[in-house]
């Protein structure tokens, strides 16, 4: 028995209807075909959004946003264009990861160690070059010492004055603990010179600094080690050439951007 409240034919439900503007003509509504304007439609966040394209005269094609929720109930329409989509997905996005990552201190070192690890491998490197061309430096000063005693003590020039060794095993003598390091070989310039004194020697022989490679041509060779009491000099120079950039402070020739490390041993020979 049909309650009385209750109607004996069943109401169709009504498809709701959605406002479009005057010079949009509806879409088309052929289910064997589908849109025929291009529509498509899209599920989000639990509304059936509708893109359809008007095609009105007098103006260009435009896009038309339909929303309708789920149960039917609410219907708007509003202009569309993709410059208000992806701003607002902008915003969403930026807004979740700021609130997901603002609070959060994970990475903080590892970012903390970017800012600062080049200036810190810089001045590491720097001060690592800094050590090695000053060890470089006391190592060539003392092989200097070793070979000018060699010279003072009438080991290179007899007591007759003749030497007793030419210039190129003179300077593998001084090669002997700097080839260590560097190159010595070709990179080493030595300068052996003697007067009958010091006053004398002081006007004879030039600047250390002087001595050495001018616009890549080697320096002469200068090998005169003098005879029995003579006021005499062996100079040795090298030139470091900085690896790290910068480092112009502490160079000496070509515009500072080398330096010419320099051992200089004056002394007067024995009367061997």
């Amino acid at each position: 028995m049909p309650l009385p409240w209750a109607s004996a034919r069943a109401r169709p439900r009504t498809r709701p209807t959605v406002r479009r503007p005057p010079t949009d003509p509806p879409p088309s509504t052929n289910r064997s075909t589908g849109p025929r304007d291009g529509a498509r439609f899209v599920l989000r966040h639990g509304k059936h959004v509708k893109f359809y394209r008007s095609f009105s005269q007098g103006r260009k094609p435009s896009l038309i946003r339909v929303d309708a929720m789920a149960n039917g109930r609410r219907l708007c329409a509003a202009p569309f264009s993709w410059e208000n989509i992806m701003w607002g997905w902008l915003k969403r996005r930026v807004t979740r990861t700021s609130g997901r990552y603002g609070k959060s201190e994970n990475g903080s070192a590892a970012v903390e160690f970017a800012l600062v690890a080049g200036p810190f491998f810089y001045v590491l490197g720097c001060t690592c070059e800094t050590g090695l061309l000053l060890f470089t430096e006391y190592v060539l000063q003392n092989s200097v010492q070793e070979a000018g005693r060699m010279v003072r003590t009438g080991q290179v020039t007899s007591s007759t004055g003749t030497t007793t060794m030419t210039a190129t095993q003179f300077k593998e003598k001084i090669c002997e603990n700097v080839n260590i390091i560097v190159d010595c070989d070709s990179k080493v310039t030595v300068y052996v010179n003697s007067s009958t004194s010091f006053a004398a020697l002081d006007t004879l022989v030039p600047s250390p600094i002087a001595i050495g490679p001018v616009n890549g041509n080697p320096y002469a060779v200068v090998f005169t080690p003098g005879g029995r009491q003579a006021a005499s000099t062996v100079i040795a120079t090298y030139d470091w050439d900085f690896v790290f950039p910068f480092m112009d402070f502490l160079g000496n020739i070509d515009s500072n951007k080398a330096r010419r490390l320099q051992a200089v041993a004056i002394f007067r020979n024995e009367p061997f």
